[in-house]
């Protein structure tokens, strides 16, 4: 009887634990497929393109925020692209000096409009006013995987950035991410590129791991 029961809450253990890792593959599978920038958009009317600017992100319904606090973020001299798109990792390429800054999060929304992802800047326009975070003077940025990006440019005191309600999340930070690798340079795109194909096979390795129980 004992027994029994200790195989059945195995089993349920065992399930639970295939059941988190099958969703991390997914995570990390989307956040690769979305770094790819294999799709690129029209920018809308109203807003002026730079010259070779390509739209690979639309997202309505986004908040444009002021965060008093950060739950941390990394602040290089050079611009260092800062991931961690819901995967459990953060990377950072890019960025020869710099520090890990913690904090809370505290976020606070001010607007509500549009947000673009291009392979030059992100953009918001929104209801009250808009704003830009060029990457060209980006210092650097945070991607948390819980559907929010701030950004620190050189330009502004304070950071700035975005929150979105679309899901999943890991895909929209690694199109962020990918966007400002790419503007960084090849190399550093595909550092980025390396670090998620890499996720991607360890959470693969880990559901090849423990196939599926059979009760």
């Amino acid at each position: 009887m004992f027994g029994k029961h200790k195989q059945q809450k195995d089993h349920e253990a065992d399930t639970a634990q295939q059941a988190v890792e099958v969703a991390e593959l997914a995570r990390a599978t989307r956040a690769l497929k979305s770094a790819r920038l294999l799709t690129s958009l029209s920018l809308l009317p109203g807003v002026v393109p730079h010259e070779g600017e390509i739209a690979y992100l639309m997202l309505r319904e986004a908040e444009l925020i002021e965060p008093k606090h950060l739950s941390g973020h990394w602040t290089g001299d050079s611009g260092g692209v800062s991931l961690r798109a819901a995967l459990g990792v953060r990377t950072q390429q890019g960025g020869t000096r710099g520090a890990s800054t913690p904090g809370n999060e505290n976020m606070e929304p001010i607007d509500v409009g549009l947000f673009i992802v291009t392979n030059q800047r992100c953009i918001f326009a929104g209801a009250k006013g808009s704003a830009e975070w060029g990457y060209a003077t980006l210092q650097g940025f945070s991607v948390e995987g819980d559907g929010w990006v701030v950004f620190n440019v050189s330009k502004r005191l304070r950071a700035t950035g975005v929150r979105y309600r679309e899901q999943p999340a890991e895909g929209i930070d690694a199109v962020i991410a990918a966007c400002v690798a790419q503007f960084q340079g090849e190399n550093i795109y595909q550092a980025l590129m390396t670090e998620l194909e890499g996720t991607v096979a360890q959470a693969k390795a880990a559901v090849d791991r423990h196939p599926p129980v059979v009760a």
